[in-house]
């Protein structure tokens, strides 16, 4: 009697290989996007089978967690503020201030210091509204009374500024390295310098003023660097040889060399590290005042208001 032997799909599949047209209608077939599903991945299987092991990697809880956390969204209050422009800001923050004293502490124990370029930057961006704020006249600025008062409150705005970062800079508490504070002084008197001068000389009593100011903070400058070198720093030659220059620079084209008394404690303080073996310490002040003794050629940076 014959015996009837089952054979199942697996032993065809092993008994045999497929035709041609078998592999032609198996690549027709759609594929699919994922054969295994991610949660019945063992990690044996992960191990033996590099696609599996994507796959279950792929489905890690805390990886969807992390990218939850990092798509997170911003406030509403951020926001709002985020459409502000920076004098908008500005004056929310300093209304916020008048309005709640409380918090005024907080609020500038969180605001940075202020640099020389940060500083450099407000005081350009206040000419520049003071250039503009002058009446248009087709022979160019006038220097009358009626365009005094058109540009008093930018005017007074600037200077203010001015005097304010100078007080920052040269300040002992406010630990500013004497490299800096020269510097910004540097600065601040070239926009002294192309202040305008007006017709009518009370309207120039704003302008001799700051360089008065300046003149003191350029003498508190000295001193904090004089004192550095008691305790220990030093200057170089160069160094300190770019500050005189600059210093005598300014005095010769203030007006009323407003800057003379701060040369004098310059070479007073410092003076010995200009000094050689044949040049006495306060020849090296005194002769970059002669260098700058003859006219200056104007000054012009960005738009001269002195026109």
């Amino acid at each position: 009697m014959a015996t009837l032997h089952y054979t199942t799909h697996s032993d065809l599949v092993k008994g045999r290989k497929r035709r041609l047209s078998e592999d032609e209608d198996m690549s027709d077939a759609p594929q699919p996007t994922s054969p295994i599903p991610a949660a019945a991945i063992t990690p044996r299987m992960a191990d033996r089978f590099p696609i599996a092991r994507m796959q279950r990697q792929q489905g890690k809880p805390e990886e969807i967690k992390r990218f939850k956390a990092d798509t997170r969204k911003r406030s509403t209050t951020t926001h709002m503020l985020a459409t502000l422009t920076k004098d908008n800001l500005i004056g929310l923050v300093t209304c916020l201030i008048d309005r709640y004293p409380a918090i005024r502490h907080n609020i500038i124990a969180h605001i940075p210091p202020p640099t020389v370029q940060s500083a450099t930057e407000v005081l350009l961006d206040l000419r520049r509204k003071l250039e503009q704020s002058f009446p248009y006249n087709r022979n160019g600025p006038s220097r009358n009374n009626y365009t005094f008062s058109r540009v008093r409150e930018p005017l007074f705005a600037l200077i203010d500024s001015v005097a304010r970062f100078a007080e920052h800079f040269t300040s002992p508490s406010s630990l500013v390295f004497p490299t800096d504070a020269f510097e910004y002084l540097d600065r601040a008197a070239q926009i002294a310098h192309g202040l305008p001068d007006w017709e009518d000389e009370g309207n120039n009593q704003p302008k001799h003023k700051l360089y008065l100011q300046l003149n003191s903070y350029w003498m508190r400058a000295i001193e904090n660097a004089a004192s550095s070198l008691s305790e220990g720093h030093s200057f170089s030659h160069d160094t300190v040889s770019v500050w005189s220059r600059k210093l005598a620079e300014h005095d010769t084209l203030a007006p009323r060399k407003e800057f003379r008394d701060a040369v004098n404690k310059f070479f007073q303080r410092l003076g010995h590290l200009l000094s050689s073996t044949s040049t006495p310490p306060h020849h090296a002040v005194e002769d970059n005042i002669a260098r700058f003794s003859s006219p200056p050629p104007r000054m012009v940076a960005h738009a001269d208001v002195r026109r």
